[in-house]
């Protein structure tokens, strides 16, 4: 009986509609929208602050876009 219930749990969740792992912490269009403020010069703090996430949060979102590049800005060449 136990066995069955495992299978059928194991079977709802299992639907290829369904998302697997970590949900997104920003949407696409929100994702977007934050690439779009930082590119207009606001700060990324006050980005995650918008959102309600961290600031490393939006620096994974710049640097999957090519946006920003986080090893040059931490050691910038002189």
């Amino acid at each position: 009986m136990l066995r069955w219930h495992i299978h059928q749990r194991a079977s709802r969740t299992t639907k290829p509609s369904t998302l697997r792992g970590r949900q997104p912490s920003l949407s696409c269009s929100e994702a977007a929208d934050a690439c779009r403020r930082y590119e207009d010069g606001e700060k990324v703090i006050d980005i995650a602050d918008r959102y309600g996430v961290a600031r490393s949060t939006v620096y994974q979102y710049l640097k999957a876009r090519s946006i920003v590049n986080l090893h040059a800005k931490l050691h910038p060449v002189v």
